[in-house]
């Protein structure tokens, strides 16, 4: 009996101590106030031609995408 009481009491004490850490979270706001941008540029410079070229290539990617999406729709019984 004492042994059960023991644990019923350090179990309440730990679950006490585990709901009352408080765990913050940064808002969004925060988030975008302390980030910064360097991910969403290149590391390289590129010249006029080599961005033209990677700008033709991610939307070519798109419309390939977006017309496998729209085959694998009409595909699908109704």
């Amino acid at each position: 009996m004492k042994k059960i009481n023991n644990f019923l009491i350090l179990t309440i004490l730990l679950t006490l101590f585990t709901a009352c850490t408080k765990k913050t979270e940064a808002s969004d706001l925060d988030k975008l106030r302390n980030s910064n941008n360097t991910k969403s540029y290149p590391a390289v410079q590129m010249d006029s031609m080599q961005a033209i070229n990677s700008i033709t290539k991610q939307k070519v990617q798109e419309l390939l995408d977006l017309s496998t999406l729209t085959l694998v729709v009409t595909e699908i019984p109704k």
